[in-house]
């Protein structure tokens, strides 16, 4: 079968306002990538006959906010109404239509992109799909740096750092990786707003470190989080300089349109 994409006029409207697909705009979300995937029925993983793709149909959108910087996308907040063909098949789960991972761009924090996905493909002979949804971004402002000294690196210890309080967890040899000891930080929410730390030695000198995972949960509106942090030297406590965003917003992107296939 020999399928071609006709992509049409996608409107998207955000903070910004308006949007068109393909208008580069100043601010806001535009639709940058459409790919449908026909899945492989021999395929036992759902796979498709894309060799490295999964089966599907899946959309990338660009998001600018300019001035901040692009943190995560929040899943939670994001709402899927409908996305569809007009043979009506679902296209989208709305407990699966959203990739989570946000790509912010490395030469331009304020820029990055995200994918709404789906498992499905439009129906044979359909000529269009329309999706309905609102995404959710958290973005950060006006960056600050702060010094907590000497942190004695024993489990309790509180440091009450200005960027956000937390706790020493289990401080010791790291499970796996090359550092020589890792460091838990634990805290009764997310660590988003932290754009980096360092550790600072007794003689002013950076510890090489790394982060080596961050979990959490939230249950009955209370949340845990843990961040383990890696260090290349073996030290009883350090000074840790945090660079934060002290303002953080959830900021939704309203995408409504639809756009034409032909098969």
């Amino acid at each position: 079968m020999n399928t071609k994409l006709l992509l049409a006029v996608l409107v998207v409207s955000g903070a910004a306002g308006t949007l068109v697909a393909g208008d580069p705009p100043p601010a806001g979300a535009r639709l940058v990538g459409l790919s449908v995937a026909l899945p492989d029925p021999d395929d036992k993983f759902g796979r498709s006959y894309v060799f490295g793709q999964n089966a599907g149909t899946k959309l990338t959108f660009q998001v600018k906010r300019p001035g901040s910087v692009l943190l995560e996308v929040d899943k939670d907040a994001s709402k899927l109404v409908a996305f569809t063909d007009d043979k009506g098949t679902a296209l989208g789960d709305p407990k699966e239509w959203l990739w989570a991972f946000l790509h912010v761009d490395d030469a331009d924090k304020s820029t990055g992109t995200f994918e709404v996905q789906a498992k499905n493909v439009p129906a044979s002979g359909a000529t269009r799909m329309r999706l309905s949804a609102t995404v959710a971004i958290r973005v950060g402002t006006d960056l600050r740096t702060a010094e907590t000294k000497d942190v004695a690196f024993v489990k309790g210890t509180e440091v009450m750092s200005p960027a956000m309080p937390f706790k020493i967890g289990k401080c010791g040899k790291p499970e796996w990786g090359d550092a020589v000891m890792s460091v838990d930080l634990e805290a009764d929410r997310d660590f988003d707003a932290i754009e980096s730390m360092e550790f600072v030695a007794a003689d002013g000198h950076v510890i090489e470190s790394s982060n080596l995972g961050t979990s959490g949960m939230t249950f009955n509106g209370k949340g845990s989080y843990t961040r383990t942090i890696g260090l290349k030297e073996k030290v009883a406590g350090a000074t840790i300089r945090v660079r934060w965003y002290s303002k953080v917003e959830t900021v939704p992107f309203r995408i409504d349109g639809e756009f034409g296939l032909g098969l």
